[in-house]
């Protein structure tokens, strides 16, 4: 992926949520409001703007209500933690989205055999 590719991507993305951006787009687009908090906060995080990401992400996470747009959100917050250097962190955030969905994932990863 070009770098300018992913800040054009970036940009538009931004400003698609400054234009919803209400007390209420969250109840009154909920579905163009994960689209487009989720993709904004993935090109964000692509960019290198971690602290910017990881925000949009909070946001993202405190309105979305099903658990494959939760999901979706935790596998760009599992790539933002790898790009951090915190892998123990991604590790678990993973583990746990895995339980989420119904896996059964030993606690200790020795026991995985």
């Amino acid at each position: 992926i070009h770098e300018s590719s992913v800040d054009g991507a970036r940009k538009y993305l931004k400003n698609g949520v400054n234009m919803l951006s209400s007390t209420r787009m969250w109840d009154d687009h909920y579905q163009l409001s994960v689209e487009l908090c989720s993709n904004a906060a993935q090109m964000t995080y692509l960019t290198g703007n971690f602290d910017e990401a990881d925000e949009m992400i909070s946001t993202v996470l405190d309105n979305v209500s099903g658990l494959s747009d939760r999901v979706r959100v935790y596998h760009t917050k599992v790539n933002l933690s790898v790009a951090r250097g915190k892998i123990e962190e991604a590790m678990e955030l993973a583990l746990s989205t895995l339980r989420l969905l119904g896996e059964a994932v030993p606690n200790d990863p020795k026991q995985v055999s």
